[in-house]
């Protein structure tokens, strides 16, 4: 039980420092690999490619609004190298997760 505990607390610190425009990215990026998908079974090949849209969105993002691309690029490669694995598995859960509610309610729609 002690893991589910740690996951929630993962997924509260993790989100609980995104600002709006960061929550829309992240919703246009899930509903386009859900709409994408062709079966559940590419949910993993869904959700990878979901996260590297939402690090690139998030990085033109920064590099739109700063002066120096060439430092927000460095800056950006260093902090990936050193987000835990942990973090890492946080962002794909809950990609996971909402990518295949999106998918859910497709196949739904669709019947």
């Amino acid at each position: 039980m002690s893991i589910f505990v740690d996951l929630w607390q993962s997924i509260g610190t993790v989100f609980g420092s995104f600002d709006p425009i960061s929550f829309a990215i992240m919703a246009l990026v899930s509903v386009g690999a859900g709409f994408m998908m062709t079966g559940m079974g590419s949910i993993v090949t869904a959700t990878f490619g979901a996260l590297i849209i939402f690090a690139l969105a998030n990085f033109a993002r920064a590099a739109l609004t700063a002066k120096d691309a060439q430092g927000i690029a460095r800056s950006d490669w260093h902090d990936f190298l050193a987000m835990p694995m942990h973090t890492l598995a946080v962002y794909a859960l809950v990609f996971g997760v909402f990518i295949a509610i999106i998918y859910g309610l497709r196949s739904l729609a669709r019947r």
